[in-house]
């Protein structure tokens, strides 16, 4: 049976100031990065047309080694790979 969320009281650290509320930092920060997005997305210049084209097979490896790595990281221990074999 599981409490409902208006029945538990806010979780605060011991060293949290007293008008600490969890998620308020990430309140704080959502403007700041909504400026960020903007001023990021005027600033760089236009390029009409690139030199070179795009280099389709090292993205492909590019893409299979992130996906590997992740997997990995993600899945690896709830498959048995940070364990040793048994012997």
């Amino acid at each position: 049976m599981s409490a409902s969320p208006s029945a538990c009281p806010a979780r605060r650290s011991a060293d949290a100031p007293s008008g600490y509320r969890p998620g308020s930092r990430a309140a704080a920060a959502a403007p700041l990065a909504a400026f960020g997005i903007v001023v990021a997305a005027k600033s760089p210049p236009r390029v009409e047309h690139h030199q070179h084209p795009m280099d389709a097979d090292g993205f492909l490896l590019l893409v299979v080694a992130v996906f590997g790595v992740l997997f990995g990281i993600i899945e690896g221990p709830e498959l048995g790979w940070a364990s040793p074999p048994c012997c």
